[in-house]
């Protein structure tokens, strides 16, 4: 069963290492501390805890962490329109999802961003391995569920907020606040 708990708070200006050693002891039941390191493109992970995957992200003073069995990429975007999303859509995105933002309101392209930085985040690469433009989330008809065999979830969570997931396979969904 593929199964997500999300854990957030809200906060902005707390120490988001501290937050995720809480949120690790609250979602195991251990106590910690939980050792991080870093994959060679800067995915974290839990070295003691090779079963446990997790994914942060913050935006407009939410933290989150979403913790499962299986690999996971969360984001979180405040959708707070300033001008430059033309530029940075040009620049990060590939051109069927340029196409379908086009015709859309201005606040759709957070949720756009937040699927492909859940993606990017599942897979660890990150922006430094510069492939950010390399895959679509969106085509003619809209956001896709699926990208290169993974699911990708838009949460309902907070309306001046979007929020996506991607993972294999996304059973259910829990929140749980800290």
């Amino acid at each position: 069963m593929a199964d997500i708990t999300i854990i957030y708070c809200r906060g902005e200006k707390q120490d988001s290492a501290a937050l995720l050693q809480k949120a690790a002891s609250r979602y195991t039941g251990q106590s910690g501390p939980f050792a991080v390191k870093k994959e060679l493109h800067g995915k974290p992970f839990f070295p003691d805890h090779p079963d446990l995957y997790f994914s942060v992200t913050h935006s407009g003073g939410f933290w989150m962490a979403a913790f499962s069995p299986q690999k996971v990429g969360l984001d979180l975007q405040e959708k707070r329109v300033t001008g430059r999303e033309k530029k940075l859509s040009e620049r990060f995105f590939a051109p069927l999802e340029r196409d379908w933002l086009k015709g859309q309101p201005d606040e759709r392209f957070f949720d756009l961003w937040a699927a492909k930085e859940s993606f990017v985040k599942h897979s660890g690469l990150g922006f430094s391995a510069g492939r950010f433009p390399d895959f679509a989330v969106a085509d003619g008809t809209g956001l896709l569920p699926t990208v290169k065999g993974l699911q990708l979830r838009h949460l309902r969570f907070d309306p001046g907020f979007s929020l996506c997931l991607c993972a294999e396979a996304i059973d259910s969904v829990r929140f749980e606040k800290m």
